[in-house]
């Protein structure tokens, strides 16, 4: 199923809000799915953008673990960092 039409951008796809169970949301196309490299039960991320746009992407295992020793870092050093920040 192509969810393109013709006032779509090429590199765009139309989607529909449908209900889905007790939630509202929208069903990402097959080809999307492959192309973003994501399955079932992986999460997105989704950003609002300026005029209304909407930025989804997928979830950087590799970045979320550095954010993670990152935040560890920042509590463990947090009397140097406030020091170094005078």
């Amino acid at each position: 199923m192509d969810d393109r039409s013709d006032d779509t951008p090429k590199e765009g796809f139309v989607l529909r809000v449908s209900r889905i169970g007790d939630a509202t949301g929208f069903i990402l196309p097959d080809e999307l799915i492959a192309r973003m490299g994501v399955k079932e039960g992986d999460r997105l991320v989704a950003v609002e953008q300026a005029a209304g746009a909407l930025k989804v992407s997928a979830r950087d295992a590799k970045r979320d673990r550095g954010a993670a020793i990152m935040d560890e870092l920042i509590v463990e050093y947090a009397d140097t960092l406030r020091a170094l920040a005078k």
